[in-house]
């Protein structure tokens, strides 16, 4: 049973989020992994040769043969009786939504929404995020980019306000003897500035690469936000300071991996009609006369129904009846002497 869960595991670093990850959202689909976590484990536990590569080293002693393996099905059953005997008739409730919960949130939540949505400290290759800075209800896997920054520590809160409960049950287990902590998040120590880097200082540099870069990403977000405020008072323009800080820190791969191309299109596309309510409704009821390359003589450009200017460019793809109504509405324009040479709607030279 253990070499099993260390396995599975185990691949899923290996092959995060690749079609070989056993549970990755990137590649099954969030609700595939939210609802059938555990039947996904279950299967890909099947796989002898993944369990011969990824298996190694995993306990095989005496309660792994005589009570986990023959008995893995009997802890269903024995919270059963518990819940029964605590609460009597509720208890059935009880047990069903333990039943459930705990699939959803072992391997539901930490593989799903922790693979799909939160926030990074770390900026990994994979989509890993943590959910919540506070690790209470599922023992500390709230905090899934630092387990995936540092998959071999015992300890996954690397900030101040971060709590994991894990690390206190891990604590109190080392302190009765029954545990021993091998490793924990390395600890980033700056020093005196040396003229010349020596072998300590590159170790120390390789060991804490990734809050090295998690400072820098922060530093550089301060540095945008502040020169966005700054142009912003001085009356100019900028980007929203949000995407200013985020194209300065390295966000657009990130975004890209938790995000699908289409809902990309889809909001591309809203924003542009936000921009152009109107951009549909010009006097011909076509979606392309703005783009007419023979300016009238008067200098005015066709208008909508509302009586709004029209974009000299618009943003919808002109289709084949489009083209025969703005090459319509181009010879019914008065022309400039300059568009006399004979250039039509398309811009061609007749």
């Amino acid at each position: 049973m253990t070499r099993e869960w260390v396995a599975v595991h185990r691949k899923h670093h290996a092959a995060c989020e690749t079609p070989k990850d056993p549970h990755s959202p990137q590649t099954r689909g969030i609700a595939a992994v939210l609802l059938r976590g555990s039947e996904l484990c279950a299967a890909a536990a099947k796989d002898r040769h993944m369990l011969a590569q990824y298996g190694a080293g995993t306990p095989d002693d005496w309660l792994e043969r005589k009570l986990y393996t023959p008995c893995r099905f009997h802890g269903v059953g024995l919270m059963l009786a518990i819940d029964l005997l605590a609460f009597g008739a509720i208890g059935a409730s009880v047990w069903a939504v333990q039943m459930r919960w705990i699939p959803l949130s072992a391997t539901g939540i930490v593989n799903g929404i922790g693979h799909w949505s939160g926030y990074r400290i770390f900026e990994l290759v994979d989509a890993s995020r943590n959910i919540v800075p506070w690790g209470i209800l599922i023992g500390g896997e709230e905090l899934h980019n630092n387990h995936h920054t540092c998959p071999t520590s015992a300890k996954l809160s690397v900030r101040r306000h971060a709590f994991d409960l894990g690390w206190t049950y891990i604590r109190g287990l080392e302190m009765l003897g029954l545990a021993t902590v091998r490793r924990v998040p390395p600890q980033l120590r700056l020093g005196s500035a040396r003229p010349v880097a020596d072998a300590s200082m590159l170790d120390a540099i390789i060991a804490n690469r990734y809050e090295f870069m998690a400072n820098y990403a922060r530093r550089v977000r301060r540095a945008a936000l502040a020169e966005g405020l700054r142009l912003r008072a001085e009356g100019t323009r900028p980007p929203s300071l949000r995407t200013c800080a985020a194209r300065a820190a390295g966000y657009t791969a990130t975004r890209a991996i938790s995000r699908p191309a289409s809902a990309r299109r889809r909001r591309a596309r809203l924003r542009k009609t936000r921009r152009f309510p109107n951009w549909s409704r010009c006097t011909n009821n076509c979606g392309s006369c703005g783009r007419a390359r023979a300016q009238p003589a008067n200098n005015l450009w066709p208008t909508c129904r509302l009586g709004q200017r029209r974009p000299k460019q618009t943003i919808a793809r002109r289709s084949t009846s489009s083209r025969r109504c703005c090459a319509r509405f181009a010879r019914e324009m008065p022309r400039t002497p300059e568009s006399k040479a004979g250039t039509d709607v398309e811009g061609r030279t007749a």
